[in-house]
């Protein structure tokens, strides 16, 4: 997810797809606010200069799968967000894993004769990728950041690196080669 690893048509995009969310879905851009500990002025802002790269890469590609899940007749539970960094060296993490959870979203469409009552009125496509999104800002912001859990969690990096080596070992890769490569930075991360 660092800046040179994303095309930049992409990246617009994304950055489209989160900028017309908090534009359109008050609930999405009061939770914006909050997250980020922002005061509502009614100015418009543009999220990719207000948070950074990352975080508006990370806003734009989940909602961008919350939006296709709704299209598809399901619904998002955006739960939580992990980043972390491959290289050894200081800077923004460049890899991000989130998890969302689908379930149906069936809605009892009513039939032409007129035979089946429906209880509710269906909400729009609209209304629900902006009740699906809400929570999204709040799960960027408060992501997990693995490579300062691990940093000061030496038995919990451990326990990483054992079954990382473990799984690569059972699939034929040099276990050891991958211990050493893991530990070639040893100031990143606590040690046991």
């Amino acid at each position: 997810m660092d800046d040179d690893s994303i095309d930049t048509d992409v990246k617009a995009s994304l950055n489209e797809v989160a900028q017309s969310i908090h534009d359109t879905c008050a609930a999405y851009a009061a939770e914006f606010a909050s997250a980020w500990g922002l005061v509502a002025d009614g100015q418009p802002l543009r999220l990719p200069e207000l948070v950074g790269s990352a975080e508006a890469f990370m806003l734009g590609l989940t909602q961008w799968i919350v939006s296709q899940g709704v299209t598809h007749g399901l619904k998002a539970s955006v739960r939580n967000f992990m980043t972390y960094r491959t290289g050894s060296e200081n800077g923004d993490d460049d890899i991000v894993s989130l998890a969302i959870r689908f379930k149906p979203n069936p809605f009892v469409q009513p039939d032409a004769q007129g035979l089946v009552k429906t209880v509710g009125v269906e909400s729009s496509a609209e209304k629900k990728v902006c009740e699906q999104s809400a929570i999204i800002p709040k799960r960027v912001s408060k992501r997990v950041l693995v490579d300062e859990v691990l940093g000061t969690q030496a038995q919990e990096f451990e326990r990483c690196v054992n079954e990382a080596t473990d799984l690569l070992a059972a699939t034929g890769y040099d276990a050891s080669a991958y211990r050493e490569w893991v530990l070639q930075d040893p100031d990143r991360y606590a040690t046991a």
